[in-house]
């Protein structure tokens, strides 16, 4: 099978690649490895930070309205809210800060009518198991080959580079840098009411053995939250995480200090879901000169920044100052 643009990965980075050729009025062929489109759109909560990143999705979504969020973040103690005063780690921090944008539908609901218009394109439960860079061909779980003259990357980039065969990408020392991010868990609770008045972040600091831990409650920021939706972020040492039974017992004791808390809590829950997460909001991300890697293989992500004024942009921010940098490249193939 031949197609002279591929998308490999169907969640944000992908629909917005997408969306892109689409503008551009260039076919192309767009593979996900799982059942649906959307990737992380519903594991944990989402912010822009910057107004531009804003006003990109009401260009492509004007009927989707956003609000901008000043309340202070507050770290619970002992009953009561106080305002912060620990350090924190970076990915920490980019829940940390007072003022951020959010949509007024749940984030997986903007993701599902970004998909709409282009969802046709992609073609799901495909899976790449290797790229031959020379040959210009993916192979896929199913023994399949897929033939491209252009590549956009839209899921990890450490997975490029293990998939990669043939000509050499960028440095492989440059991407080691993205090795060492933070991890951790979203306990995300449905709630019959909200728990908590604030619409920010609300810290609770506890004690897991001889670690001091922090969860992050954030609460989904949308008109059409219902039930509440509050996700716990709980950023985690490598020691527990590569140990099951150490994370189950730091999940036992979140819950119990939750409860301390807020005594209220075990009547409001309806639901619970708890995802293991690799890649969590405020990664770090490497500076490379150019998102395209190699000759017609191009990386879309939140995980390369081109501009040193882009080094401060996090996730989805950074995201989608890298889709309009190739928004206004010449991605046709030349004849």
């Amino acid at each position: 099978m031949n197609s002279q643009h591929v998308i490999v990965g169907g969640g944000l980075s992908g629909l917005l690649m997408a969306r892109i050729l689409k503008e551009k009025q260039i076919p192309f062929m767009g593979l996900e490895k799982s059942s649906r489109l959307g990737g992380r759109a519903e594991w944990g909560p989402h912010r822009l930070l910057q107004e531009n990143s804003m006003v990109r999705f009401r260009e492509m979504l004007p009927e989707i309205a956003w609000e901008l969020t000043q309340d202070e973040v507050q770290e619970r103690v002992k009953g009561e809210f106080q305002p912060l005063k620990d350090d924190y780690l970076e990915a920490e921090r980019f829940y940390l800060t007072s003022s951020f944008y959010s949509a007024q539908v749940p984030f997986e609901s903007l993701i599902e009518r970004m998909a709409a218009p282009i969802s046709e394109s992609f073609q799901l439960n495909r899976s790449v198991v290797k790229i031959d860079g020379t040959t210009k061909t993916l192979s896929l779980s199913d023994g399949s080959e897929i033939k491209f003259e252009k590549l956009f990357w839209c899921l990890d980039l450490s997975l490029l580079f293990k998939l990669w065969q043939g000509e050499s990408l960028v440095s492989p020392k440059t991407v080691k840098k993205l090795s060492d991010r933070p991890a951790g868990l979203n306990l995300t609770l449905e709630l019959e009411s909200a728990l908590f008045p604030s619409k920010n972040t609300v810290v609770l600091p506890f004690r897991y053995k001889e670690w001091k831990l922090r969860a992050l409650a954030i609460p989904d920021v949308n008109a059409e939250s219902q039930p509440h939706r509050l996700h716990w972020m709980l950023f985690l040492p490598k020691e527990i995480l590569e140990d099951k039974e150490e994370v189950a017992k730091c999940i036992r004791t979140l819950k119990r200090e939750l409860q301390k808390e807020f005594p209220e809590i075990t009547k409001k829950i309806k639901s619970e879901k708890i995802i293991y997460l690799p890649l969590i909001s405020g990664e770090g991300s490497t500076q490379l000169s150019s998102l395209e890697l190699t000759r017609g293989v191009y990386y879309l992500g939140p995980q390369i920044y081109q501009k040193e004024e882009q080094a401060d942009l996090k996730n989805i921010d950074l995201l989608l100052a890298n889709a309009e940098s190739l928004r206004h490249r010449e991605l046709t193939i030349s004849t």
